[in-house]
């Protein structure tokens, strides 16, 4: 009992639930129950009733019966509401201590790693799969009872056993879709909450810059804003369990109430004996019920199959993988890939932005400026967040220096890999503010822009490098914002470098500014380009094709000068052919 108290006590300490909440939830919570006590008063005046031939007493204290009924629904229909307020008060107050602790924190090393969603997995998701054995054992055993149930019933009134079957039929279809829905919901709350852990991770990472840029009001309302749909989330899968668990059993217990009803008229047409009305009509509710309980099992399989797929990769992980995952941390990378059979499967993926890619072999070197090109859903993104680590290959391995990239903490891998897209986000603040994130050294951020051709226009500007391009979106072109983008990206000192996608109209003059600064790089740099198009294709140094998941090297321009002058011989070389 002393446990029992202590463990509540701690609970209570953490939590620190809402009174008002907390008691309007436990008294919703008694309101069925007590209705179910009240409501077997009625049900044996329906008795009393029936053997005095009061039929409309009966069918009024049976439509006493339904109503109980509908008020005990109604009272857990609110509990479910009320037990999401009680979720909006708990979440974001726990949440915001943690947030308020990390920014609070002067001394404290705070260090993440990607052991604590393999922690979250297997603590969150074990115990389901192993539940799920238990519940197939007593389901089934509804189902037999159900089925007996059933065949009395039409052994009795073959009108009567059609209807139930029918409404079992019908309960069925309508849970089929509701867990549908529900897993559907769990499954995005699951993806939410791994990316608010990522969210959470980063701003670990940054807590001290944060804090000097005077960053953690925005931070704050991002972070937040992301609780905000969580609990939405939450919302609507708790409307839909009360729909599954309430208003479908109202359903089925007012057709129920209507064949009661109908038996009635056949006990006062003496078309049924009082004995077989006896008889009949508690195994009406009970095969329901029962039918109900069983296709519970659907719930339970569907919250299984997501566990499955949740823990399936821990399971593909290498014991290395397991026992390392988020130790290394090695100060000297030299940005050499290699990639070693690996293979991504969109199919069943929650994103479906992200496409197959086949088994894909390669060796990637520093120093080299490789070009991925495919069309729009080709597959190269899942490549670019393969690399970013936002997803990871269904079978084989990616390594960096030899070493699988998962095996990297997340310091050292943000430190080493980092990239630009076409459309490059900055903060709403100004363009020194964005790139004093990165590097509060204003000499190293002038020289980064100085690199990339941008200081100049930048200094040009009304207010330089004080313009706020969130409220002056026009002040630099689609072209001088990725230069700039290019210039934050500089300013990471990483060892491999990802452009994603070119603007569309870029200059003469920025496609040469563009190919300027890749040359420059490419000595300390591993460069690496995803693009629909190829408008640098006199500088890469290799070249890749993506085509529906597809990828096949093509060859370099000095190998497409050897082989136009290359003469036919028994061992010429085919391209693919190693």
């Amino acid at each position: 009992m002393g446990k029992l108290r202590q463990s509540f006590k701690n609970w209570y300490t953490v939590t620190k639930p809402n009174k008002t909440i907390w008691f309007l939830q436990w008294l919703t919570s008694m309101i069925p129950s007590a209705c179910t006590v009240i409501a077997a008063i009625p049900t044996a005046k329906v008795i009393t009733c029936m053997t005095v031939a009061d039929y409309k007493g009966a069918i009024t204290y049976l439509c006493i019966t339904f109503a109980l009924t509908l008020l005990g629904s109604l009272s857990w229909h609110f509990q479910y509401l009320l037990d999401i307020k009680q979720l909006r008060h708990v979440y974001p107050s726990i949440q915001e201590k943690l947030f308020n602790k990390i920014f609070n924190a002067s001394d404290a090393s705070f260090k993440y790693t990607s052991k604590e969603k393999i922690i979250n997995t297997i603590t969150n998701n074990i115990t389901t799969l192993s539940d799920f054995c238990d519940y197939t054992a007593f389901k089934s055993a509804y189902l037999i009872q159900a089925i007996i149930t059933l065949v009395i019933i039409f052994s009795t009134n073959w009108l009567i056993g059609i209807l139930i079957f029918s409404i079992a039929l019908l309960v069925f279809f309508i849970m089929n879709a509701l867990n549908h829905g529900i897993a559907k919901l769990s499954n995005t709350i699951y993806d939410e909450r791994d990316k608010l852990t990522e969210s959470f991770a980063d701003m670990i990472d940054s807590r001290d810059m944060s804090n000097d840029m005077n960053l953690k009001e925005k931070l704050h309302d991002k972070y937040f804003g992301r609780i905000g749909t969580i609990v939405k989330k939450y919302k609507k899968r708790n409307i839909l369990k009360s729909i599954r668990d309430n208003w479908v059993y109202v359903l089925y217990t007012f057709i129920i109430l209507l064949a009661t009803i109908y038996i009635v008229k056949l006990v006062s047409d003496n078309s049924l004996t009082l004995t077989l009305y006896f008889v009949l009509t508690p195994y009406l509710t009970s095969a329901i019920t029962k039918f109900v309980d069983f296709f519970g099992l659907i719930d339970n399989l569907e919250t299984a199959n997501i566990s499955a797929l949740r823990v399936k990769t821990l399971l593909d992980m290498s014991e290395k993988d397991i026992v390392n995952f988020g130790k290394n941390s090695i100060n000297k990378i030299t940005g050499a890939l290699t990639f070693t059979n690996v293979e991504y499967k969109a199919k069943d993926k929650i994103d479906k932005s992200i496409n197959t890619i086949k088994t894909f072999n390669t060796q990637i070197q520093k120093g080299e400026i490789v070009l991925f090109e495919g069309q729009r859903n080709c597959g190269k993104r899942s490549i670019f967040y393969m690399l970013r680590r936002a997803i990871r290959p269904d079978s084989g391995t990616i390594t960096l220096d030899a070493v699988n990239i998962y095996d990297f903490d997340s310091d050292t891998y943000k430190q080493n890999i980092s990239y630009t897209t076409s459309k490059p986000y900055f903060y709403i603040d100004t363009i020194m503010e964005n790139l004093r994130l990165i590097n509060p050294n204003k000499k190293h951020i002038y020289e980064a822009c100085k690199k990339v051709g941008i200081h100049d226009t930048i200094m040009a500007l009304p207010e330089g490098y004080n313009t706020n391009l969130s409220l002056n979106p026009s002040a630099l072109t689609d072209g001088q914002k990725f230069l700039l983008g290019i210039a934050r990206t500089l300013l990471t000192k990483c060892e491999i470098f990802m452009i994603y996608e070119f603007p569309i109209g870029l200059s003469n003059k920025e496609i040469k500014q563009v190919k300027n600064i890749i040359e420059n790089l490419k000595s300390r740099h591993t460069i690496l380009i995803f693009s629909a198009s190829n408008p640098i294709d006199d500088i890469i140094t290799r070249h890749f094709m993506i085509e529906n998941g597809n990828i096949s090297e093509m060859p370099s321009d000095k190998e497409k000068s050897l082989s136009s002058i290359s003469v036919d011989t028994p061992f010429s070389k085919t391209v693919g052919q190693k």
